[in-house]
């Protein structure tokens, strides 16, 4: 179930403690882009029913503007515990959280010991080794949400084999909507080989997170990885 991929994260006790202390101000659960905002809410509000507290868990980055309008009078009859993994803040968030006030806590990125529990919860069966959840770690940066992507795609014996995120879904739509091949594939093999100072100044749209990179790697051949690292180091010449 969904409410129960992210239970065993130390954040969503964090978050049941911070509503619980809240009383009736909002809690909003914030994460950069595929940072599990959304997971962890779900899993905190799952926990918190159980504990006998009414309380809405709402995907701020899935509402429209209607929907954001009924929530001014909702936090009146029940906790709010709200998500959002806008990087940068929309104005009709903006003018909501400025109403709400909400206690604001981050999802950080995760450690290794939490990647692979997460990975195991995915896929079951307590397999994932260090070495896969590495490769994970690394390819998604820690975002809790590109972690379970990332364990979905893969087999169910697969957590075993080498990680290749060329047909990672919805890779394509968010690369395709960031710019072209030639701007984006030097931001991509940058940041998947492990510049990270030279990726930020190359990435062409801030919606492009590190999962991307990996993917869009694992999509060339080794001469095409190999030309646009020719032109990364021509350029830094």
């Amino acid at each position: 179930m969904v409410d129960e991929l992210c239970a065993g994260l130390p954040i969503v006790a964090e978050v049941v403690e911070r509503v619980t202390r809240a009383g009736s101000r909002p809690v909003l659960v914030r994460s950069a882009a595929g940072g599990g905002a959304d997971l962890v809410a779900t899993a905190a509000a799952a926990r918190l029913r159980d504990l006998g507290h009414d309380v809405d868990a709402i995907d701020l980055d899935r509402v429209d503007d209607a929907e954001l309008l009924v929530l001014h009078a909702r936090r009146r009859t029940r906790a709010l515990l709200l998500a959002s993994s806008e990087d940068a803040i929309p104005a009709r968030l903006a003018r909501l959280f400025e109403y709400l006030r909400p206690d604001v806590i981050d999802v950080g990125a995760l450690t290794l010991d939490e990647t692979r529990d997460l990975i195991d919860q995915v896929l079951g069966g307590g397999a994932c080794d260090d070495r896969f959840a590495a490769e994970v770690l690394r390819a998604t940066a820690g975002r809790a949400g590109d972690v379970v992507a990332v364990a979905r795609h893969r087999p169910t014996d697969g957590h075993r084999s080498p990680l290749d995120l060329s047909a990672l879904p919805s890779v394509d739509d968010r690369i395709d909507a960031s710019g072209t091949a030639e701007t984006v594939l030097p931001w991509a093999v940058a940041l998947a080989e492990g510049v990270p100072t030279l990726a930020e100044r190359l990435r062409p749209h801030p919606s492009l997170r590190p999962v991307d990179a990996a993917a869009l790697r694992d999509q060339l051949a080794p001469g095409e990885r190999l030309a646009v690292l020719r032109e990364l180091c021509d350029a830094a010449a």
